[in-house]
């Protein structure tokens, strides 16, 4: 990732183990230039109502204008890495 030419990154990602890889891509990147971005989706594709398209555009969006560092961008929302965590039981990530 860091040899990458690009200033930002976006990652899609499973929701369930995506604040774990947003918080070790921000130990290992450190002080980086880049802005790395993950999202994924809570509702699959294949229900023909995903929010992956959605979360998707946000997070081009997002990697355009946020500070370097690691982010997740979920339902409309941006998070930074160490806060970006899904709640199970809401169907949801919260701060």
């Amino acid at each position: 990732m860091r040899a990458a030419p690009e200033p930002s990154i976006v990652l899609t990602h499973g929701t369930g183990t995506m604040g774990q890889t947003a918080r070790y891509l921000a130990a290992e990147l450190g002080d980086t230039d880049k802005c790395v971005v993950l999202t994924g989706a809570m509702r699959p594709f294949s229900l023909y109502a995903s929010d992956g398209e959605f979360n998707l555009g946000a997070a081009i969006v997002a990697a355009q204008i946020l500070e370097p560092g690691v982010w997740g961008v979920m339902n409309g929302r941006v998070f930074p890495a160490a806060r970006l965590d899904k709640n199970v039981d809401q169907g949801r990530f919260d701060i």
